[in-house]
């Protein structure tokens, strides 16, 4: 294919994306690193979520201040506050959390980044999250709470937590299950009995 200008050569896009593809694998298996521009080419991603991800804080307030969007999020959903919960990166999270992100965003499945900490059982995350306004008692689009998850993943602690901190014991997800019947069915020793003295029936 031509172009219809004589001084423009055609750029074939899915080409390109291969190679830039192939390329950022050939640097990680020299280096361990994927190349940082191939991957901003694939990704796509805000300059401000590729920022996070790097753990870079002057970046992020750099680019708050030149006007991103401090709600940005990945093709996923996930927010700043998201992307640095689950690296348990505090010093990202207290600068996301001056700039005023959102820390009970969802992303497009409804999980908000306390929900993601609760599944993957990180108490001191998740106390922070709660310590910054996070809402223990908002449900993805499958009906499941921060508690129910955690409850499901046998983490007594961060269940203890989320009671402590207002987590609702009678909602129920999409197949009918409360915390305490997720609790019930993890077997863990202990996250029911927490759960029935907090009032769960």
């Amino acid at each position: 294919m031509k172009s219809d200008r004589s001084d423009m050569t055609f750029v074939n896009p899915v080409k390109t994306l291969l190679l830039a593809t192939c390329l950022s694998f050939f640097t990680v298996a020299l280096i361990g690193v994927p190349d940082a521009r191939a991957q901003l080419f694939v990704s796509g991603e805000p300059d401000l979520i590729q920022a996070v991800r790097k753990g870079d804080t002057a970046e992020v307030r750099a680019l708050i201040l030149k006007g991103e969007n401090p709600q940005s999020t990945d093709f996923e959903g996930l927010n700043g506050i998201a992307i640095a919960a689950r690296a348990a990166d505090f010093t990202m999270l207290d600068v996301l959390i001056q700039q005023q992100v959102n820390v009970n965003m969802p992303d497009k499945i409804g999980n908000t980044p306390l929900l993601w900490v609760a599944d993957s059982g990180d108490y001191y995350v998740a106390e922070y999250l709660l310590q910054n306004g996070a809402d223990p008692n908002i449900r993805n689009k499958r009906g499941l709470t921060p508690i129910m998850v955690a409850a499901r993943g046998g983490y007594a602690d961060v269940v203890q937590l989320l009671v402590d901190n207002g987590a609702d014991l009678t909602q129920r997800d999409y197949t009918g299950r409360s915390a305490l019947d997720w609790a019930r069915e993890s077997r863990t020793p202990g996250i029911d009995q927490i759960l029935e003295r907090a009032g769960a029936q």
